[in-house]
C-alpha cells in the first residue's frame, strides 16, 4: 500500500488490526532514507498503547507498505531510487 503525504513529515505507523508482518519503506523526494523490515503483526489487540509505533528518520512525503521479506529478497536499500507514476488516469 502506497501512502502519500501532501507535505513532507514524520509520521508514525503501527500494525493495528495487521494480520501478516510487513516491510516499511520510507521514501522521500523519490529516495528511500530508511527501511523498517519484517515488522511482525500484533498477537492480540489486549493493550493498543503497548503496540510499538515506527517512523523515518527524517521527513518523508511517500510511505510503501509490503509483504515482509520483499525489501531483503529484492536488495532494497536506503538511498536506492524510486520511480513511480501517479497519474489519476
Amino acid at each position: 500500500m502506497l501512502f502519500i503525504f501532501d507535505y513532507k513529515s514524520i509520521p508514525d505507523f503501527w500494525m493495528k488490526g495487521m494480520k501478516f508482518p510487513l516491510d516499511i519503506i520510507w521514501i522521500n523526494d523519490n529516495i528511500i532514507v530508511d527501511v523498517d523490515e519484517n515488522i511482525q503483526n500484533p498477537k492480540s489487540l489486549s493493550n493498543l498503547n503497548q503496540l510499538p509505533k515506527y517512523s523515518p528518520s527524517i521527513p518523508i512525503n511517500f510511505v510503501l507498505e509490503v509483504n515482509a521479506g520483499f525489501c531483503s529478497k529484492e536488495g532494497i536499500k536506503i538511498g536506492d531510487r524510486v520511480q513511480m507514476n501517479l497519474n489519476n488516469n
